[in-house]
C-alpha cells in the first residue's frame, strides 16, 4: 500500500478514518449478504486510494492551475434538465507551468442521477478558451457514444456558449466551433446553456483531477464516494433528489 502523504491536520485524519470505516462496513456487507470476501489490506488500500482521489479533486496540495471563468459568480446550484433530457456539464483547467490541460465532464438525468463522469488529461495545452471549447466538443462525442438524443450541454464559459448560439465567428476556436456545429446532427434535440462557475463545480473538480492524470478516467454505474459527495453538494441548491 502506498504511503499516505503527510496528514498534518486532524481533519484529514478524520476524513481518511471515516472512509476506511465505510469500506470496512461495505466489505462486511458483501461477505454477509453476497458471500464475497475481501482481503483486509485491499479494503484499506481502496479506502486510501479514494481518499487521495478526493484530496486531489479538491486541490488540497496547492493548485497552480488557471481556470477560465467566462461568467459571473452566482448562487443557485446545479439545475436539473426537463424530463427525458440529459444535462452534460463540461469544464477545462489549464496549468501553464507544466503546459498541461484537463477536461472534466459529468452527465446527469432529470432527477439529478449521475449517468457518467469523465476526467480527461490533455498534454497538448492551448489557451484556456480553446480548452473550454475542446472539453465541450469532447462532451458531445461522449453523448453521441452513449446514444443520448436530447442533451443540454452546459459550460461556464459565456463567450463559448454565446459563440455557439449566435454563430459568431471566433478565429481562435473557429475549427472547433465547426466541429461542434457538425456534431449537432447526431442528436434529435440539443441546446447549449451558460451557467455560473459555482454551479459547474463537479466538472471543474474533474478537470483539476485530470491535470494530475496520464490516462482518461471514466465512471459509469458505480461512482467513488468522493464524486458522490461532490454531486450531492452541487445539487443542494436546487435538486430535491440526492444523487
Amino acid at each position: 500500500m502506498r504511503e499516505v502523504r503527510g496528514m498534518e491536520s486532524g481533519q484529514e485524519r478524520i476524513e481518511l478514518t471515516v472512509n476506511v470505516l465505510w469500506q470496512i462496513w461495505k466489505s462486511r456487507n458483501r461477505r454477509q449478504f453476497e458471500d464475497k470476501g475481501m482481503d483486509p489490506m485491499t479494503v484499506v488500500s481502496k479506502a486510501t486510494r479514494e481518499w487521495r482521489e478526493f484530496q486531489e479533486a479538491q486541490g488540497v496540495d496547492g493548485d497552480n492551475s488557471s481556470h477560465m471563468n467566462c461568467g459571473m459568480e452566482g448562487m443557485g446550484g446545479w439545475k436539473e434538465p426537463e424530463g427525458g433530457w440529459v444535462k452534460f456539464n463540461s469544464d477545462a483547467a489549464v496549468q501553464q507551468k507544466t503546459e498541461r490541460a484537463g477536461w472534466g465532464m459529468i452527465a446527469r438525468d432529470c432527477l439529478g442521477n449521475a449517468l457518467g463522469a469523465w476526467a480527461v488529461p490533455n498534454t497538448c495545452c492551448s489557451s484556456a478558451k480553446q480548452e473550454e471549447a475542446l472539453a465541450l466538443r469532447a462532451a458531445m462525442l461522449m453523448a453521441k457514444q452513449q446514444g443520448w438524443k436530447r442533451v443540454v450541454f452546459e459550460s461556464d464559459c459565456k463567450h463559448l456558449i454565446d459563440s455557439i448560439n449566435r454563430g459568431d465567428g471566433d478565429s481562435e476556436i473557429a475549427t472547433i466551433l465547426l466541429d461542434i456545429d457538425s456534431l449537432k446532427s447526431n442528436f434529435y434535440k440539443c441546446c447549449f446553456s451558460f451557467t455560473r462557475r459555482m454551479n459547474n463545480s463537479v466538472s471543474h473538480s474533474l478537470a483539476k483531477l485530470a491535470l494530475k492524470m496520464d490516462d482518461t478516467a471514466e465512471w459509469k454505474v458505480i461512482f467513488p464516494a468522493w464524486l458522490l459527495e461532490l454531486l450531492q453538494a452541487d445539487c443542494r441548491g436546487s435538486c430535491s433528489i440526492s444523487v
